[in-house]
């Protein structure tokens, strides 16, 4: 909660600190930071609260959150953009509604929560993945796993391409294909709308899969990102050929509804390899490491936006880079990734409520 109070105050106040750089880059810093530790906490109410077998699902449900806000935000904000201060003023109000909800509504852990049944709470605890506490973080135990590297390096690919289209699809739109998304905002926030849909099937899906014994836990999360990987490679690279805007839509669509498949994939692994004890670090470590190239991504783009006098080939490499960084993640991923608990020196951690088989949960083995 901490997080979303340094960020709701951060976001409302940042009209407020606009007449002096010095405050405006304080506030939005302080955004940043408020927004930095919201997945890690997230993941770790997940491990407490998310029983394995409806896991994927009830992650991509979670989200989902992530896209409906960047819909709802490319179809309101052109219409309130004359008057910029309310932009802040109305995401922030949104979040500080939220807070008050999740203040009442919420508890750190089924345990805790004075509100659900004692058969909902039973169910949970003993239908998720427990690992015995320890005294301190293993840290070397999380750096030296290739199941953990495997889920940073898919994390990273991922961000590229995401955060790439998240900045620059709608300049894009605008100066490439001249669509005034002020009058057509449906051009930038279909893609939105189908990677919604995507990240929810492929939640739908993986946990199928994985209760029908169809595939492994770690077979399952492989095809997931690998889908979420090589699928929007493909679609980027098409782009190219793109002429009109609904060209241009129809492909991105595309490239989002397979790409959130990767919520599946890495993100969701970090649940199976954290588990109730270092879901929330893993998340914090990876996404941590996975900002990067939404800040080294970023600048390439506008650099090469600024300085190639013909913009279809800055746009080609910008797409295609983002595509080849996204087969890198899921080849990496592909050969790496695990379902084994993270473990500490020569200790093995036991799962507490149920028998284990390699590190992966019975409910879903199949050779």
């Amino acid at each position: 909660m901490a997080g979303v109070v340094v960020w709701t105050a951060s976001d409302m106040l940042t009209p407020v600190a606009q007449p002096l750089l010095s405050t405006l880059l304080l506030a939005r810093v302080c955004m940043g930071l408020g927004e930095g530790v919201n997945f890690p906490a997230l993941h770790s109410l997940s491990a407490l609260w998310f029983p394995r077998e409806e896991r994927a699902r009830l992650v991509t449900m979670m989200t989902s959150g992530q896209d409906l806000g960047t819909i709802l935000a490319l179809f309101v904000t052109p219409m309130i953009l004359p008057r910029w201060q309310n932009v802040f003023l109305i995401w922030g109000g949104m979040s500080l509604a939220w807070l008050v909800s999740f203040f009442f509504a919420a508890a750190r852990s089924p345990e805790a929560h004075p509100r659900i049944s004692e058969e909902e709470r039973k169910l949970i605890v003993t239908h998720r993945d427990n690992l015995a506490p320890v005294a301190r973080t293993p840290w070397g135990a999380i750096f030296r796993s290739p199941g953990v590297w495997a889920i940073i390096v898919a994390h990273v690919a991922f961000n590229w391409g995401w955060y790439t289209l998240l900045s620059w699809s709608p300049d894009y739109f605008k100066d490439h294909l001249h669509v005034d998304l002020k009058k057509d905002p449906l051009y930038a926030a279909a893609p939105y709308m189908f990677g919604f849909v995507g990240m929810l099937t492929a939640g739908v899906l993986s946990d199928w899969l994985v209760t029908r014994r169809w595939l492994s836990t770690l077979n399952t999360r492989k095809l997931m990102n690998s889908i979420g990987s090589f699928c929007p490679a493909v679609f980027l690279c098409l782009l190219r050929f793109s002429t009109t805007p609904l060209q241009a839509t129809t492909i991105l669509s595309a490239a989002l509804f397979f790409a959130r498949f990767a919520v599946c994939g890495y993100w969701t692994n970090m649940l199976d390899v954290g588990r109730t004890q270092y879901s929330g670090t893993l998340m914090g470590v990876s996404n941590t490491i996975a900002t990067v190239p939404g800040i080294v991504g970023n600048l390439l783009a506008g650099s090469l936006l600024d300085n190639i006098k013909h913009n279809d080939g800055a746009w080609n490499i910008i797409f295609v880079t983002s595509a080849a960084i996204y087969v890198v993640g899921g080849i990496f991923f592909l050969v790496f990734a695990s379902t084994t608990p993270i473990r500490a020196g020569a200790h093995d951690y036991r799962k507490v409520s149920s028998v284990q088989r390699d590190g992966e949960p019975q409910y879903g083995s199949r050779d």
